[in-house]
Order: C-alpha cells, then structure tokens, then sequence
C-alpha cells in the first residue's frame, strides 16, 4: 500500500525501514577461532532475549556467535553494493556486548582491510577496551578524545589512513567535528560504525548527550554522497543495555 501511494505521489518523501529479527545462523569457523586466541574461549555465551516485546514475556537465546554472523554479513552486503540492514542490539550489562562488535572489526580488518569506528561516550571506557584489545595482542586499534594533545591525535589519524590502525574509538563531539576524509583519509573504507550505548540519544534524564543526538544526521549525510561510495555503504550497529 505504501508503494502504491508513492506512485500515486510521486513528489512526497517517502522513506521504507525493514525490521527483521537475527536468527539462529550458522556461525563461521573464524569467529571461533578469533574467540579461542584472544579470549582463550571455546564457545560463545547465549544472551536472552525477548521475542516479540510489544506483545509477549517469552524470551528466546540467541548467541554471541549468531549476532557477530549477522553483523559481518551486513557488512559484506554493504560492500559488495548489496541491499544491507544495520544491526540494533539491547542486551543486560555483563551479555558481552563488546565482543560482538570487537571481533567483527578484527575479522573485517584482517579479511577487507575495512575500518571500524566505535563511537563511545566515555574516555574511561575507551581507554579501557583499547587496553583490554592491546593486551590480548591487537594492535591496530586506537582512541581519540580530548585527552590527547593535537600532535598525538594527527599520529594516530596518519596511522589510521596508513592502514595501521583498523579499530579506532572515538567520542561524539570528536566524530561530528571531523571530515570524514580528514580522519580517515580517502583511501580507507569505512565497514562499520558502532555506537554504543546507544540509549544515550534519548531526551530523557540526566545521561542526554546532545552530541548523540546529532549522530543520526551526520551519518545519513554521509550515507546520502552516493559519489563517494568509499565512504557511504557502512552499516550502523547500535549496542546499549538501557533501552528506553
């Protein structure tokens, strides 16, 4: 019906959003192997979740394992100039939501030489997974905030647009303030964006960032350069534990 009424207005903005829950995939070897060298585990955890949370408490288990798949082959969609859906995930503190964009980012870096920006709202935080990434022996990730002088940040944007560096965490106001090809240069292809807590876009209570706010239209404009598909095909994939 929608469709029809496009037709028959042809002058209206009409913008279609396909929602499909993840579903039990199967899991390729690498992931597990990824997990088994920096997180010396053999399986990934389930998480619950709910099955329909509009209408029903039935909660369904669905595994690490499966939301990483998802996510790389969205990803892998997306690059290869296929139809992609980005990736929404709310899940309970200490569901190992890192992991499931961490090993992503490793897999397409090592496979795509694809870069991953994490978008995170606190410096504690990202120093605190760029340490955890640096001690299990990954090298090629980074972070950029205020607490940087302006000659440590240049170095890790020239490490990044050298290709040395495919994880790179960032703050809001730091993202919204750059070019992207200034970060990042014009040889990197961006695979994936992650915002994480990703509750914080609300307008309620004391957590609001205003710059999380601004994130939807900074990354629809760049979506929206189709001349530069080296930077436009990317999928967002939003993680938080507080979804209000």
């Amino acid at each position: 019906r929608l469709f029809v009424w496009q037709k028959l207005f042809p002058d209206c903005d009409f913008k279609f959003y396909y929602i499909n829950r993840i579903k039990d995939a199967l899991i390729r070897p690498d992931f597990f192997q990824l997990l088994n060298k920096y997180w010396q585990a053999d399986n990934f955890r389930k998480i619950e979740f709910y099955e329909n949370p509009d209408s029903s408490p039935n909660k369904i288990c669905i595994t690490q394992g499966t939301i990483i798949e998802s996510i790389v082959e969205q990803v892998e969609k997306a690059t290869n100039g296929k139809e992609f859906q980005d990736v929404f995930v709310t899940a309970p503190t200490g569901a190992g939501k890192s992991l499931l964009f961490q090993i992503p980012a490793i897999y397409l870096a090592a496979k795509s030489n694809l870069l991953t920006i994490v978008i995170s709202p606190l410096k504690a935080l990202m120093l605190d997974q760029v340490s955890q990434l640096k001690e299990k022996g990954i090298d090629g990730v980074a972070y950029i905030n205020s607490d940087l002088s302006h000659i440590q940040k240049q170095e890790i944007i020239g490490k990044v647009k050298k290709d040395e560096i495919s994880i790179l965490y960032l703050s809001p106001e730091l993202l919204l303030a750059y070019d992207i090809r200034s970060l990042i240069g014009d040889e990197r292809k961006i695979g994936l964006i992650v915002v994480d807590e990703a509750h914080l876009v609300t307008t309620w209570g004391r957590d609001f960032r205003i710059d999380y706010w601004y994130l939807g239209s900074y990354l629809e404009k760049l979506r929206a350069n189709t001349n530069d598909t080296e930077h436009s095909r990317f999928v967002v994939a939003a993680f938080t534990a507080t979804a209000v």
